[in-house]
């Protein structure tokens, strides 16, 4: 009997454990320091100062320049639609200046 109430215990304290919800813990992807929740590059490995991201330091817009070149064109400060921006182009070209919907304007 008592070795019952044992195992009835071990059961309810197992399935306790096993099937009580846990909440997700805000992880460090790429192992840099910066939690993937203020890191601006999380699949980057960066730095502190720079948001997480590899490459040159952050602008006051919270965008970094990217240490590779981007696979796709990149807005990395800025207003790259309507207004002054600087864009980082797939084929490494990089642009800053005016924006007019999208495209170049000087």
């Amino acid at each position: 009997m008592k070795n019952l109430k044992l195992s009835i215990i071990a059961i309810l304290f197992l399935t306790m454990v096993l099937f009580t919800p846990t909440f997700a813990q805000d992880g460090d992807t790429d192992g840099d320091g910066v939690l993937d929740s203020q890191d601006l590059c999380p699949r980057e490995k960066g730095t502190k100062e720079n948001q997480g991201c590899p490459g040159k330091k952050a602008d006051a817009n919270k965008k970094a320049v990217p240490s590779t070149p981007p696979t796709s064109n990149q807005c990395v400060s800025g207003n790259c639609v309507n207004g002054k921006g600087k864009m980082v182009y797939a084929n490494s070209d990089i642009y800053e200046g005016d924006f007019v919907n999208g495209k170049k304007a000087g």
